[in-house]
């Protein structure tokens, strides 16, 4: 079930019903049972592998807070390896058997296929990771929650199940025992969260598609400044498609009275990669932080330790992100931006002073974060191709094509023919970019929640009206759907 369908909105309706109607004390069941439901409707049979992940985090928990300090850490690993073999066979079985197909290829040795097909449950890379992050915190001290009902609803809580952002239970399991009675304002902001997050997926996102699959989908008939532009709009595409969901995601726990964190803050104006990562994707990001890379020493045992841990963090995210190399590439890239980042900084702040550009700070910032944009938007070409082949390909075509101004305009013509809801997407994304308000809309919400009745009416009514009439009918999925 889709956010962007007319089935979740009849779903969302229905559910604001039932919840407000039944009394405070069983709102928190409304909302397992609508959870497990919204679940089911992706691919009924994969609830099992919900179930199972919910039951062995959820016993791991339990035994952690009752055992005695010697047996916590075996619990801990048994709960954490139980919970990830789920993720191992339904993601990464299929890419381990045909690279050591692959492997055994190259080797001429011969050998049998394995049939090995398992369908990929929507959203196990998240709730995993819930679970997790769960295990480890009971293990910390931080949380218990003995009530089974109440943690499935923690992992299987609709509004992020099937895309996050990954909640952590410290923040959202104690909300499950407070009253969260009809809040006028909370709602009011909810829905206008959900709105933009809309907003950025129907209209700006799946628009942008349009012209980003054109130019991916064929790179060798297009010129390098075509194919640079059809990179940086991917930028633009990824972070509208992944922040709209997230606005979505919060918009609905919000309606219903639950606080969740945000998970983007302005990440296309971050002047470093470090930085970039602590903008963009914020739950996956401190998840690996927190559970993998200050576990692993962090930056506490020397620099080239930290290095070691900076690339082991990364290529991990890059297949948490998709069981192909090209993910793992991508992956490796930010790892490299990051440990040259880190190498050169001194150098960098000595030749900053030489030039005297630190006196400059607002030049010095817009180069900083053209350069990071750069090499993020270089590092998505890997994320959006199929293969590290294709990837390279497309790179390859950037700088080889030919590039004369009269074929610019005849293939923009061809991009452009009979797609005027595209220009007109293009046009309103402008405003964002320049006026800063392109990311996560920061005291938008507060700013409208303020005016009078009948401005919100007619503001919220042209924006209907507006993602009605551009909103692209090509594109549907999430592009995080897939994680």
């Amino acid at each position: 079930m889709l956010f962007n369908s007319i089935y979740f909105l009849m779903f969302f309706a229905a559910l604001i019903f039932a919840y407000y109607i039944v009394p405070d004390r069983f709102r928190w069941g409304v909302l397992l049972i609508a959870g497990l439901y919204f679940y089911m409707c992706w691919t009924p049979v994969h609830i099992v592998i919900l179930l199972a992940v919910t039951v062995i985090s959820y016993l791991a928990g339990i035994i952690i807070n009752k055992d005695g300090q010697l047996h916590k850490k075996l619990i801990v690993t048994l709960g954490t390896v139980l919970c990830f073999a789920f993720l191992a066979v339904y993601k990464y079985f299929d890419f381990f058997m045909s690279s050591v197909y692959s492997l055994l290829d190259s080797l001429n040795i011969s050998y049998s296929v394995v049939n090995h097909s398992f369908a990929l449950p929507v959203g196990i890379s998240f709730f995993t990771f819930k679970a997790v992050s769960y295990i480890v915190d009971v293990y910390r001290g931080k949380i218990i929650e003995k009530n089974f009902f109440k943690y499935l609803l923690y992992v299987s809580f609709f509004p992020q199940v099937a895309s996050g952002p990954i909640e952590r239970s410290t923040n959202l399991i104690p909300q499950f025992n407070k009253e969260h009675k009809f809040n006028k304002k909370l709602i009011e902001t909810g829905l206008c969260f959900m709105l933009m997050g809309y907003f950025k997926k129907m209209v700006v996102a799946d628009n942008i598609a349009v012209i980003v699959s054109t130019i991916f989908g064929s790179p060798s008939t297009f010129s390098p400044i075509i194919l640079i532009a059809g990179a940086c709009l991917y930028s633009f595409q990824i972070f509208c498609d992944f922040s709209g969901y997230s606005d979505i995601a919060i918009g609905c726990a919000s309606v219903f009275g639950y606080n969740t964190a945000m998970n983007f803050d302005h990440p296309y104006s971050a002047t470093s990669i470090a930085t970039f990562w602590r903008k963009w994707h914020i739950s996956l990001s401190t998840w690996f932080r927190d559970y993998l890379y200050i576990p692993l020493g962090g930056n506490r045992k020397g620099q080239f330790r930290k290095y070691i841990n900076l690339m082991i963090v990364f290529l991990v995210s890059g297949l948490w992100h998709g069981s192909s190399w090209n993910f793992v590439f991508w992956g490796f890239l930010h790892g490299i931006y990051q440990i040259i980042g880190g190498v050169t900084l001194n150098i960098r702040k000595k030749l900053h002073r030489l030039i005297h550009l630190d006196r400059h700070e607002k030049i010095h910032n817009f180069i900083s974060v053209v350069i990071t944009f750069s090499l993020v938007t270089f590092a998505w070409i890997f994320f959006k191709c199929s293969s590290i082949t294709d990837a390279f390909e497309y790179i390859r075509y950037m700088f080889t094509n030919p590039s004369g101004a009269d074929l610019v305009i005849v293939q923009l013509k061809t991009i452009f023919m009979e797609q005027s809801t595209i220009m007109t997407t293009i046009i309103t994304i402008i405003p964002f970019i320049f006026f800063g308000l392109f990311d996560y809309f920061k005291g938008f919400e507060k700013t409208i929640s303020n005016t009078k009745t009948w401005f919100k009416i007619l503001f919220y009514g042209c924006v209907i009206a507006y993602i009605v009439m551009f909103a692209s009918t090509g594109i549907g999925e999430f592009i995080y759907t897939r994680f």
